[in-house]
């Protein structure tokens, strides 16, 4: 079977635009923004489509997509937004912030430009050729130039079926985590209220906490063969520990912070992420986390967890003096975060729920990182002619 090396600009089409000067002064229309794709499931999220006034059309949306366009996001492209276009948003109209690839149906199958634009392949030569120090771009230019490995059609459909089943897979073990996470905080919510409204038991986090982690060489023999975990390993907002490499592994030179499994994980870089772990085992992490230990008898390990991951926490942080450069909450402002302390004995029923619940959240999570392996494999070896 032959394949090719072809460039992705020599088998798409020309997509319409709007007239600048065209005047729209009835209807509306559907705009795909960047913030329209979940960049963790790339797909286009219906619900954050908006509807704009169609006498704006011409200076917020210049391209008009149909079905099966291709969108790869041009404006930070390590976000990897990309997405295809569903039947129902035909006619809608997209971001410049998109490069919109439309295959042709000759030679080039949609959904294996799909995939092809997901690979890690793709995404770092973009990561490379992307200029600007706050917003790192690359223009439709650089994605049309870039090359694309080319099978024959029918070979084409049939890597990208096998990739949709692989993907479909992955995609519903993400959901399940997720819709796990919004049921946390429900249940959060419900059994403890608005913590920072309430006027019963004030307490500061200094108060019923300790910062006691201590820090340590990675290098000495001891602490080699530890799993190390930055800010990197922690999945955002669902406080989900992701797959993490030894001391060793890493080559780590700078001092670590130890800590066993009664601690939870608090990332300090960028709060508004929302990077909030329980500790598992005894392992090193990055000093750019807080190791945080919970006082026995006052405050429980999950409910700790929560309320770092809670809104309310994150309201809180951003009302602290801005970071010129990157936020950071340093531990003064850590230990200060006042809140009303629910009764231990509330705590402990809500950390026997979340126990239950994680046992069969973890499985599901290691289902979702084996079948995300699984995808990144058959990925590479689909666009290598291995599959």
């Amino acid at each position: 079977m032959t394949w090719q090396i072809a460039s992705i600009g020599d088998h798409v089409e020309k997509v319409s635009t709007w007239n600048p000067t065209q005047s729209l002064t009835s209807g509306t229309f559907r705009y795909i923004d960047l913030s329209s794709v979940d960049k963790d499931q790339k797909v286009i999220s219906i619900e954050n489509i908006l509807e704009i006034n169609g006498i704006d059309a011409p200076s917020r949306a210049k391209q008009i997509v149909q079905v099966d366009d291709v969108l790869v996001s041009t404006v930070r492209p390590n976000l990897n937004g990309v997405a295809i276009v569903p039947n129902e948003l035909d006619g809608a109209t997209a971001s410049t912030g998109y490069c919109v690839l439309r295959p042709n149906e000759k030679s080039l199958y949609s959904r294996y430009l799909y995939h092809w634009v997901k690979t890690n392949s793709f995404v770092s030569d973009m990561v490379k050729k992307a200029t600007g120090a706050n917003y790192p771009a690359v223009s439709d230019k650089i994605i049309k130039e870039s090359e694309i490995p080319l099978p024959p059609l029918p070979e084409q459909k049939r890597i990208a079926a096998i990739l949709d089943k692989a993907d479909s897979l992955r995609r519903k073990n993400q959901q399940a985590i997720q819709l796990a996470d919004k049921f946390l905080r429900a249940v959060f919510l419900d059994m403890f209220g608005d913590l920072s409204s309430s006027s019963g038991n004030k307490v500061k986090l200094g108060d019923v906490v300790v910062l006691d982690a201590p820090m340590v060489d990675p290098r000495e023999d001891k602490y080699l063969d530890m799993l190390h975990f930055g800010p990197d390993r922690i999945k955002k907002e669902t406080g989900l520990l992701l797959p993490a490499l030894t001391a060793r592994e890493e080559n780590l030179i700078s001092k670590k912070f130890l800590f066993d499994n009664r601690y939870v994980l608090y990332s300090k870089i960028r709060p508004y992420l929302k990077k909030c772990a329980m500790a598992e085992t005894t392992a090193l992490c990055s000093a750019d986390m807080y190791p945080i230990r919970p006082v026995d008898g006052l405050v429980t390990k999950e409910f700790l967890w929560r309320l770092l991951l809670s809104d309310i926490f994150t309201r809180y942080t951003e009302t602290l003096p801005g970071r010129a450069n990157i936020p950071k909450l340093n531990r003064d402002e850590l230990s200060a975060f006042e809140f009303s302390l629910p009764y231990f004995s509330e705590q402990k029923k809500f950390s026997k729920l979340v126990k239950k619940l994680l046992t069969t959240s973890n499985l599901v999570n290691e289902s979702s990182c084996n079948s995300g392996q699984i995808f990144n494999i058959l990925s590479q070896k689909s666009f290598s002619g291995k599959l």
